[in-house]
C-alpha cells in the first residue's frame, strides 16, 4: 500500500512538472502565432485613431481575463482572433509582463482590442508608439497620438484623457486650456485613479480644477 502511494505521488509530481512545461511552451507558441498573424500585426504601422472600433463598435467595456490568459494563453488568443476584445487586452497584459520594454506582441494585441472597440486598448497601443520604433510611420506621430487619446478620452477612458492632455502640452504649451479640460475629465471619471493623480502632477497642482 505504501509503495502504491509513493508511486502515485511520484506520478503526480511528474504530471505537475509536465503541466508546467506545457504552460511555458504554450506561451511561447502563442507568441509565435502572434508574430505569424498578419491580421494582428498589420495594424502596428497604423494610427489607432484610424482603426478604433472598425472591427466591432466603439466604447466596448473591458473585462479582465488575466488569470485565465495566464493559464491558457492559446485559448485567449483564439478568442481574441474571434472578436472578443477583452481577451486581446488581457493577453496583452500577460505578454507585456514577460518583457522589460515595449514589445510588438503585446502592442499587436492592444491594437486588436482597439480595433474591436475597447478604448483602453487604443490608449495602450498609442502609449507604445515612439519615433524610435522600427515602423516607418506614414503620418505625424504627435497628431496621431493626440487624435487617438482624444477618442479614448471621449469614450471616458481616464488614462486616454490624461495622455491627451500630456500630448497637447508636448505639442504646444499654448494648448494649456485644452489640456486642462482633459486633465479635469480624467479626474471626473475617477478621482482616486492613477490617471487623475498623474493629471494633477502634470499640472503641478493638487487639484486640476
Amino acid at each position: 500500500m505504501q509503495l502504491r502511494l509513493a508511486q502515485l505521488i511520484a506520478l503526480l509530481l511528474l504530471c505537475t512538472a509536465c503541466s508546467n512545461a506545457e504552460d511555458g511552451r504554450s506561451l511561447e507558441t502563442t507568441l509565435a502565432k502572434i508574430e505569424a498573424s498578419s491580421s494582428l500585426t498589420e495594424r502596428l504601422p497604423l494610427c489607432p485613431a484610424k482603426y478604433y472600433g472598425k472591427a466591432g463598435s466603439r466604447n466596448r467595456q473591458y473585462t479582465s481575463y488575466e488569470e485565465e490568459c495566464t493559464d491558457h494563453p492559446g485559448k485567449c488568443l483564439r478568442l481574441c482572433e474571434n472578436g472578443f476584445g477583452s481577451y486581446c487586452h488581457s493577453l496583452a497584459y500577460i505578454v507585456q509582463e514577460q518583457f522589460e520594454k515595449p514589445d510588438a506582441y503585446s502592442h499587436a494585441l492592444f491594437a486588436a482590442s482597439c480595433a474591436i472597440g475597447i478604448p483602453s486598448g487604443c490608449t495602450n497601443r498609442a502609449a507604445g508608439m515612439s519615433p524610435d520604433d522600427k515602423h516607418d510611420y506614414k503620418f505625424d506621430l504627435s497628431d496621431c497620438l493626440i487624435q487617438s487619446y482624444k477618442l479614448s478620452c471621449d469614450d471616458n477612458e481616464a488614462w486616454g484623457c490624461t495622455m491627451h492632455g500630456f500630448e497637447l502640452l508636448e505639442a504646444n504649451e499654448n494648448n494649456l486650456l485644452q489640456a486642462r479640460a482633459s486633465f479635469n475629465k480624467a479626474c471626473a471619471i475617477d478621482p482616486d485613479f492613477e490617471a487623475c493623480t498623474a493629471a494633477k502632477s502634470l499640472l503641478g497642482e493638487d487639484n486640476p480644477q
